[in-house]
């Protein structure tokens, strides 16, 4: 289905809004895009109804008070209200991001000499559980399309203790699995299929702890034995 120019100014909206959360590692909804400026865009009810029948995005309706710290919002399930506001989901973000692959991607595009793009290591990656996303800076470096419940662990855990370089296999014992072996090969999973690979997973050698890096050069992931 070809995209309309006015659908793809308000997906820029909403995926500014939604790329701004993950700079600021905040919940997506503190950007959320008022309906106002989405109808200024060019949109028409129809299409918000489109959007959000299509589960690209959320909405919500804006309660925040005067002097709130934070914005609130109450569901609103399929109706649109005059402080309708809207968030991309999961599926929305790869809607937008393929609606303008010339203008916004998941990752800053190396230069023209090839050079890779810049590393944020200093600030640590960002785990987002609720959309079972990992973010290194701007760059989106793994998401889970279905459960991966041991993969998720660590990286909570890693969240959990603000990303320090080592950490303690946190995944629970079980009596009819190998723990080294398990651990081998739950990092083996993190380095694949990485959207930009820009994190390296590792054992410390003892099979009982894993490591991270970031590095800038991308080389590819190879299996550890």
């Amino acid at each position: 289905m070809p995209i309309a120019p006015h659908m793809q100014r308000a997906l820029n909206l909403l995926l500014q809004g939604y790329e701004y959360a993950a700079d600021l590692q905040c919940e997506v909804w503190e950007f959320a895009v008022e309906i106002r400026p989405l109808l200024e865009a060019g949109l028409t009810n129809s299409d918000l109804r489109w959007l959000l029948l299509k589960d690209y995005v959320a909405h919500a309706l804006e309660i925040t008070a005067p002097d709130g710290d934070s914005r609130a919002f109450q569901p609103l399930g399929k109706l649109l209200a005059e402080r309708s506001c809207f968030v991309l989901t999961p599926a929305g973000v790869a809607f937008a991001r393929s609606a303008a692959p010339g203008n916004l991607s998941p990752c800053p595009c190396p230069a023209a000499d090839d050079s890779p793009p810049p590393v944020a290591a200093a600030a640590g990656p960002f785990w987002d559980k609720d959309r079972r996303a990992l973010w290194l800076g701007r760059c989106l470096v793994k998401q889970f399309k279905v459960p991966a419940p041991n993969q998720e662990i660590i990286l909570a855990a890693f969240a959990e203790e603000a990303w320090p370089v080592r950490i303690d296999d946190p995944l629970p014992l079980h009596a009819a699995i190998d723990p080294r072996r398990r651990l081998h090969d739950t990092i083996n999973s993190l380095n694949r299929h990485q959207k930009a690979p820009l994190i390296r997973f590792q054992g410390d050698g003892s099979g009982q702890a894993i490591c991270w890096e970031a590095f800038a050069d991308r080389p590819a992931p190879r299996d550890q034995s």
